[in-house]
């Protein structure tokens, strides 16, 4: 029985290729969970808090670098015209970098003035890190788009490998000022050059045909993700990484180094399951859609998946969330412990909603994902502040904060559930007249 359930498995390509990413996730989240408790007792909260508010700083503008035609590689049926999306997105990205280093010459005074003197020193690394970490996303979304899911399993495992060695050989074999950033910068060169050397080598990027009438032609096409979504995934970065710099300003860098761990334990299931599932979903719902067919079932489906396989592993972390946190990471950590208890319903809210951030791009949604993220990013910084001037508290500025979050995630799933019905009901509606078309024609 077992073993004819394992063959129906291997059949189901959707599974398949979920295991797929999520084996290569799995084994690179451990990686880093693995040398998280050597970290945490080599690096102080505040080193934490530095390197997280470097990452806080590169999220937001790397999530846009390419103005967002990343996530439009997926669409043309013509794979000559993702061709064109690819090389936009890398011009742009090139283009974003330049302008971040140029920024950083203008405004770094003013920059050092609102936050840590500490993180001056690499301020410079900032417009690398934000073109390496576009250009993953755009090699990314290429395999995704041929189905090579196990190239993205190989740059994430190597990625960690190499961040997670940097990180420690620079507090324990080599000298080496800044090692937490050190190892994530160099952790995502290599990664990069995995991703784009696989395509190469694989045939599945070739550019000698491609002209810049096509490439022109994609850019207006799909110019709905520069207009509306490029906006709307900055404020939604910059909600994330929000409470970092508001941590660091309002109360301390080590505060926001607690949090950083605190999120990091967190999220570890968000990016091995949910992260590759989102992948999966957006590549098969998108197949769907332009075949004119449902992706309600899918939807559902999916989020009710994620919701049963979080909530009770989620629940227990939570209950022992301080001794857990005490015999991993040390004592020094226990205020992080505290943070996890605060956040995770936020956490297993944020789990189940890939499918519903897939579904915005599939139905054309980028207006409402605009307004929807401005609005967000509002409230969550009016919710830190709350916390702050009412009681001058970082645990209330993060239970405020974890509230309005989980209010706002679970009004945008079920927003998104009610515009895939509206769409369910125009396939029906379309497929009804084409009946009647056909009927009269045979007539």
């Amino acid at each position: 029985m077992i073993k004819k359930y394992l063959q129906k498995l291997r059949k189901n390509s959707f599974v398949m290729q979920v295991a797929t990413l999520m084996s290569g996730t799995a084994l690179s989240q451990g990686i880093l969970f693995a040398a998280t408790p050597l970290i945490t007792r080599l690096y102080t909260p505040e080193e934490f808090g530095i390197f997280s508010l470097y990452l806080a700083i590169i999220g937001p503008i790397s999530m846009v670098s390419s103005w967002r035609y990343e996530v439009a590689i997926m669409l043309p049926e013509d794979n000559e015209d993702a061709k064109a999306l690819l090389v936009l997105s890398v011009l742009i990205t090139i283009f974003m970098s330049i302008l971040t280093f140029l920024l950083i010459i203008i405004f770094e005074d003013a920059i050092l003035l609102h936050l840590t003197d500490s993180i001056g020193l690499f301020l410079w690394l900032v417009p690398f890190g934000v073109f390496i970490s576009g250009l993953i996303q755009i090699l990314t979304a290429w395999n995704t788009r041929n189905e090579q899911y196990g190239n993205i399993a190989q740059s994430k495992v190597l990625r960690s490998s190499v961040t997670a060695s940097i990180q420690i050989g620079a507090k324990t074999s080599f000298p080496l000022t800044g090692g937490l950033i050190w190892g994530s910068f160099i952790g995502a060169i290599v990664a990069s050059c995995l991703l784009l050397y696989k395509a190469i080598k694989q045939h599945t990027l070739r550019l000698n045909e491609l002209s810049y009438d096509r490439i022109k032609k994609n850019a207006k096409e799909h110019d709905k993700f520069p207009k509306y979504q490029s906006f709307a995934t900055f404020v939604n970065s910059m909600s994330q990484s929000i409470p970092i710099i508001f941590l660091s300003f309002f109360y301390a860098p080590e505060i926001a180094g607690y949090y950083a761990l605190a999120n990091r334990v967190l999220l570890a299931p968000v990016a091995l399951i949910s992260g590759s599932v989102r992948n999966v979903y957006y590549q098969k719902a998108s197949k769907k859609h332009s075949l004119n067919e449902s992706i309600k079932s899918l939807y559902v489906k999916t989020t009710l998946n994620l919701l049963k396989m979080s909530f009770i592993p989620f629940l227990i972390v939570a209950i022992f969330a301080e001794p857990l946190f005490v015999y991993l990471f040390g004592d020094k950590w226990v205020i992080s412990a505290i943070f996890v208890q605060i956040l995770f319903i936020r956490t297993i809210i944020a789990f189940i909603n890939p499918a519903a951030s897939g579904t915005v791009f599939i139905l054309g949604l980028q207006r409402f994902a605009l307004v929807f993220s401005v609005t967000s990013a509002f409230l969550i910084i009016l919710a830190l502040f709350a916390g702050y001037i009412f009681f001058d508290n970082y645990y209330m500025s993060l239970a405020f904060l974890a509230f309005t979050a989980s209010a706002l995630t679970l009004y945008f799933m079920f927003f998104l559930y009610a515009q895939i019905n509206k769409n369910d009901a125009r396939i029906i509606k379309d497929n009804h007249a084409l009946t009647n078309n056909t009927t009269n024609g045979e007539k």
